[in-house]
This record gives C-alpha cells, sequence and structure tokens, in this order.
C-alpha cells in the first residue's frame, strides 16, 4: 500500500487538456501548492488524491481562475450589462419623446420592491420629480 504523501501514479497523454495538465505539472506556482497541502494536510492530500487523482489540478486551476480571469469575466458581464442598458434607455426614449421621468420612477419602485430598504431619506419618493 503506497502511502498518503506519494504521488498519484499519472498516465502522460498528449491530448487537448492534457496538455495543459502536463505543462501544469511543471508549474513552479502548481509544486508550491500541492508542497504546501501535502505538509499542512497530509490526510486531506492522500484522500483527494487516492479518490480523485487530479484533484490538486483542478483546485490550483480555480485558484488560478479567480485571480486571472475574474476581472476579465467581471468586464465581459459589465460591458454586456451595459450594453443592455443603453438599449433600455434608447428605446424608452423613443417611446416617450426623450423623457425617461416614467423610466427613473419604474427603477425607483424596482429598488423598493427588490431591496426593501429599511430607511430612506424624509424626502425621497417614487414619483419624485426628476430633474
Amino acid at each position: 500500500m503506497e502511502s498518503p504523501d506519494a504521488e498519484p501514479a499519472r498516465e502522460e497523454e498528449t491530448n487537448g487538456d492534457d496538455l495543459t495538465a502536463l505543462c501544469i505539472l511543471h508549474d513552479p506556482e502548481y509544486t508550491a501548492f500541492v508542497d504546501r497541502a501535502r505538509t499542512q494536510a497530509p490526510k486531506l492530500y492522500g484522500h483527494l488524491t487516492a479518490r480523485w487523482p487530479h484533484a490538486f489540478e483542478v483546485l490550483f486551476g480555480a485558484t488560478r481562475w479567480s485571480r486571472e480571469r475574474q476581472s476579465a469575466a467581471a468586464a465581459k458581464q459589465e460591458k454586456w450589462e451595459q450594453h443592455v442598458g443603453r438599449q433600455v434607455v434608447d428605446a424608452w426614449s423613443e417611446a416617450h419623446d426623450g423623457d425617461l421621468s416614467g423610466l427613473i420612477c419604474r427603477c425607483r419602485a424596482l429598488f423598493l420592491e427588490t431591496i426593501r430598504p429599511r430607511f430612506l431619506p424624509d424626502h425621497w419618493d417614487v414619483g419624485q420629480r426628476v430633474a
């Protein structure tokens, strides 16, 4: 029986995802990540690698995704939201001769329904005149 500290056996194939996995295996950050897991949580390391040999590759990839790709994904989402928002404003403006006050009041009402704030300024009102 192998010790929990032993590196799991790997078949080194050369197709698609396996090439990415081979690159990760030679990444110094990945090696440090696995070494920390082995020393700080040897039982967890042994259990995960015995059950899922690629578990630490997945975990390492997830830590990289959250650092490297999260901002790119957020920027893409923000750009899409701005695009849709612009379409809504343009459509409302066209349908109401450029008057956006009704849209603003509807947004305020949606804010109240969705957020249900407990405290608002005394003068705050859904139908308040839009300057």
